[in-house]
C-alpha cells in the first residue's frame, strides 16, 4: 500500500514507518521540517512539507490506500497555559480537519484512514470498567479527544473506513512515559502517585504498532478502539513493579497536591482513574504480545544481551590483528551483541549501505545528525556527525575503515570522544535470515578516570544505544527469535 502518515517522526510514528516499511509498504510522511526528518526515517519514507498547500496536499493523499494520523503536540511535561491548549488543539483538530478535507475532494480517496486519540477521553473515572461505549468524561482532555476523533469521523461521509485509536500510556525503549520515569526510580526514588488507587492503562509499544497494521490490513476494523493492555494496573501497581525491575525500593509516592503545583491543569494525566478494556480489539481477533505489566516493563528496559567486557592490556594482540588501528590504540573494552533478522542479508546490508538509514536506528536522546552528503559509502569514506552523549553535544569523525558488502563493514573513530573507538558490523547468511553481529572496540578518554566514567555511564549509555538500534533493525525486518 502506499500511505500517507502525519506524526511520523514521533515515538510511535518512527516505529509505525519502520514496521510498514517491512511489509513492504510505501509511506508518504508529512512532515514540519523536512531536514530534520530525512535525519530521523533516513530513506524509509517520502517526505512532504507541511506548509505545502491544500492543493498539494490533496494531490499527495490522491492516489493513496491509507492515511495514518499520528500528528500532535506532547500533553504531558507541560503547564497548559491559554496558548498551549490551543497549540494542542490546533496540532489535533485542526490538522486533522485539513486531512479529512483533502480525502474529500480527491478523486482517489484512500480506503481508510486510522486516527489517534487518547484514553483521556473518559476524564477521571475511579475503578469502573471503561470500554468503547462508555460515555465521554469531563475535563479538557476529554473535550480535546472528543473533538479530534469527531474531525476524523467526517472521513466516512467520503466512504472512507475509519478507525480512531484510543491510545494509553506507551511503554518502550527510547521515549514515550518510561523515559521521564526512569531517571527518578533508578536512582531509588520511585513510587505511587497521588494517593496511588488511580488506574493507568498502559499498553506496550509493539502492540500499538501490531494494532496500526491490524487496522490497516482488517478490513472489518472501523469505529473506535481502546488501545491498551488488557490488563490496566493502579499507579502503585505500576511503581512497584517498574523498581522491580529495575531492582530498586519502591517507597517515594509522589504527593497529588505536589504535582498539581508542578504541572496545574495537567497533572489529570497522571491523577485520573482510567480502568481502560481494549474490547473492540479483542471482540476484533487482536492478539496483544504483552498482557502483563511485568512482562512490558522487561522488554522495554532491560538488555541482557548487551555483552561489554575489560580486555587483557598485557596481551600483544587483544583484539583483531590485521587492524594497525587498534595496534596504535589498543582498546580497553569490547561490546558484542547480535541479532537473527528475518530478511535475506542482501537486504540487511542495503539497509546500512544508505548513510541517512543510521538516524532511524538512533535513539532521538542523542540528536544524531550526519553533517555530509554522502551518495556512495567505499573503504576510505569519511563520515562527519554532530551527536549529544548525555547533555553534552559534540563532533564526531569516522572513516569506514573496511567494507565488504553482505560480510562486514567497519568504522573508526579519527576524530572525536574516544581514544579509540573500531566497530565492526558483521552480516551472516542464515538461509533467508541474517545474523547481524556488533563488535565495538573502545577506549574512553583520561584513563582511569575514563574507566570510571565508563562503568558510571559510558557502558549504560552503549547498552541504551544498542538495545535502541536493534529494536528499529527488529520492527524493520523482523526476528523470530530472541538474540543470543
Amino acid at each position: 500500500m502506499k500511505i500517507f502518515m502525519t506524526g511520523a517522526t514521533g515515538f510511535v510514528g518512527r516505529a509505525t514507518v519502520l514496521r510498514l516499511r517491512r511489509s513492504g509498504h510505501q509511506v508518504v510522511a508529512w512532515v514540519r521540517n523536512p531536514s530534520k526528518a530525512r535525519g530521523v526515517l533516513g530513506s524509509e519514507a517520502e517526505l512532504l512539507h507541511t506548509e505545502s498547500t491544500d492543493a498539494e496536499l490533496q494531490a499527495c493523499i490522491n492516489g493513496c490506500d491509507a492515511v495514518i494520523n499520528l500528528a500532535g503536540e506532547p500533553v504531558a511535561g507541560k503547564r497548559w497555559s491559554a496558548a498551549y491548549k490551543e497549540r494542542l488543539v490546533n496540532s489535533r483538530t485542526d490538522l486533522t480537519k485539513r486531512i479529512v478535507d483533502a480525502i474529500a475532494t480527491s478523486p482517489n480517496k484512500p480506503k481508510v484512514l486510522v486516527s489517534a486519540s487518547a484514553v483521556g477521553f473518559y476524564g477521571n473515572r475511579g475503578d469502573d470498567v471503561l470500554t468503547e461505549s462508555s460515555d465521554q468524561g469531563d475535563g479538557f482532555l476529554a473535550t480535546l479527544c472528543e473533538q479530534w476523533e469527531t474531525a476524523a469521523l467526517e472521513a466516512k461521509k467520503h466512504d472512507v473506513r475509519t478507525a480512531i485509536m484510543r491510545i494509553g500510556v506507551i511503554l518502550g525503549h527510547g521515549g514515550g512515559a518510561l523515559t521521564k520515569m526512569l531517571p527518578v526510580f533508578q536512582a531509588g526514588l520511585g513510587g505511587a502517585l497521588g494517593n496511588g488507587n488511580q488506574y493507568m492503562p498502559w499498553v506496550h509499544l509493539h502492540d500499538v504498532i501490531e494494532a496500526i497494521c491490524f487496522m490497516l490490513e482488517n478490513e472489518s476494523s472501523a469505529g473506535i478502539y481502546n488501545l491498551t493492555a488488557p490488563s490496566p494496573s493502579t499507579s502503585r501497581e505500576f511503581g512497584t513493579t517498574l523498581a522491580a525491575v529495575l531492582k530498586r525500593p519502591s517507597f517515594m509516592p509522589a504527593p497529588a497536591f505536589a504535582i498539581k503545583m508542578l504541572l496545574g491543569e495537567a497533572a489529570s494525566i497522571v491523577l485520573n482513574s482510567q480502568r481502560v478494556m481494549p474490547k473492540h480489539l479483542l471482540d476484533d481477533g487482536f492478539k496483544f504480545q504483552y498482557k502483563e505489566l511485568d512482562e512490558a516493563l522487561q522488554s522495554a528496559i532491560i538488555d541482557s544481551e548487551t555483552k561489554i567486557q575489560t580486555l587483557e592490556q598485557k596481551s600483544p594482540q587483544p583484539c583483531a590483528p590485521q587492524s594497525q588501528y587498534l595496534q596504535k590504540r589498543r582498546p580497553r573494552y569490547l561490546l558484542n551483541t547480535r541479532i537473527v533478522l528475518n530478511a535475506p542479508v542482501d537486504e540487511v546490508f542495503a539497509f546500512f549501505s544508505r548513510p541517512e538509514n543510521l538516524g532511524a536506528i538512533t535513539p532521538p536522546d542523542l540528536s544524531f545528525n550526519i553533517l555530509d552528503e554522502i551518495d556512495d559509502i567505499q573503504e576510505g569514506t569519511i563520515i562527519h556527525y554532530a551527536i549529544n552523549m548525555g547533555a553534552l553535544p559534540m563532533k564526531w569523525q569516522t572513516q569506514i575503515a573496511q567494507w565488504k558488502p553482505q560480510v562486514r563493514f567497519v568504522d573508526s573513530q579519527t576524530k572525536g570522544p574516544y581514544t579509540s573507538w573500531w566497530h565492526e558490523h558483521h552480516f551472516l547468511p542464515d538461509g533467508e535470515r541474517t545474523i547481524m553481529e556488533d563488535r565495538v572496540y573502545y577506549t574512553p578518554p583520561f584513563g582511569l578516570l575514563g574507566q570510571l566514567v565508563n562503568h558510571i555511564f559510558i557502558a549504560s549509555k552503549l547498552r541504551h544505544i544498542f538495545k535502541f538500534r536493534y529494536g528499529a533493525m527488529e520492527m524493520r525486518f523482523g526476528t523470530t527469535t530472541s538474540r543470543t
